[in-house]
């Protein structure tokens, strides 16, 4: 863990490790999208963790992250280019670059949503560094449990026009009705047309042999995973929400990488990821 990390709470911390993961798989010949400014966040001492890490357990953790965030790589470009959406909001974002490293189309309006702590760290970077946004880029400093849609809101958003949200890597962390809390903010806030997605994981990717030492190890930094589901999509379709599940390695989410087998879903016992995309009607 870098020494930029201490002193923060579990839950922000867990995102040096998803920014490590990215900055790993920026160094691959095949890599799935290059994130150079993820190791610049992150130091040389977080990528080093993450790659001593694959050492112990193998590849497939990595290659479950790098799927994962070029997933909604596409999932953003697509609905700013050919939707023609403008306002971008990734909430409990981390050390997420993409504000810095994708190509967004023009009049792209990107909101990120973390605590303080971690907005006030990625700012002071990107300045010293001399880093330049691609798009117009507003920073929200807030914790998810006081009033960040307001904050939002006050930040510029407008939600009166049509919205793209990505929730990436973090609903584990929270409870089931910091969950369906989190969805009500968000369904409130997008107007009919926007878009939204999220991961999440089966109960059983926490006791596979194959995947606990991941949920393990973010045991043992007090942010254990808590929120699991065999139907993720259900959550935001009870909200108005048209919604497609797909599972990590299946042919629209798999880029070359299997993370894990896919097994029929009708197999109990299997440890699943999958990545949820939805149209707010």
């Amino acid at each position: 863990m870098s020494a930029d990390a201490q002193g923060l709470d579990a839950l922000a911390r867990s995102g040096w490790w998803t920014a490590a993961a990215r900055a790993w798989e920026s160094q691959r010949s095949d890599r799935l999208f290059s994130d150079l400014w993820a190791a610049v966040l992150v130091g040389r001492q977080a990528v080093d963790d993450f790659e001593r890490a694959i050492a112990d357990h193998g590849v497939a953790t990595a290659d479950l992250h790098a799927v994962i965030t070029r997933f909604f790589d596409d999932f953003l470009l697509r609905l700013t280019g050919s939707d023609g959406v403008q306002q971008v909001v990734l909430v409990a974002c981390g050390l997420d670059t993409r504000a810095f490293r994708l190509p967004w189309p023009p009049q792209t309006r990107l909101f990120e949503v973390d605590q303080p702590e971690v907005v006030a760290y990625k700012d002071r970077t990107f300045s010293v560094v001399g880093a330049t946004p691609n798009c117009e880029r507003h920073t929200v400093g807030v914790n998810l449990d006081e009033d960040w849609a307001d904050a939002v809101c006050q930040a510029g958003f407008n939600p009166a026009a049509r919205s793209v949200w990505v929730l990436e890597a973090f609903l584990y962390f929270l409870s089931e009705s910091a969950v369906a809390s989190l969805f009500d903010d968000v369904t409130a806030l997008a107007a009919p047309g926007s878009a939204l997605g999220f991961d999440a994981v089966n109960p059983d990717m926490l006791t596979s042999p194959s995947t606990r030492h991941w949920s393990q190890r973010m045991a043992a930094i007090g942010a254990p995973w808590l929120y699991t589901s065999d139907e993720p999509q259900a959550i935001v379709v009870e909200r108005g929400w048209s919604a497609v599940v797909v599972e990590t390695g299946e042919r629209t989410a798999a880029f070359g990488r299997r993370p894990y087998p896919v097994m029929p879903r009708s197999r109990s016992g299997v440890a699943r990821s999958y990545l949820v995309t939805a149209s707010r009607v």
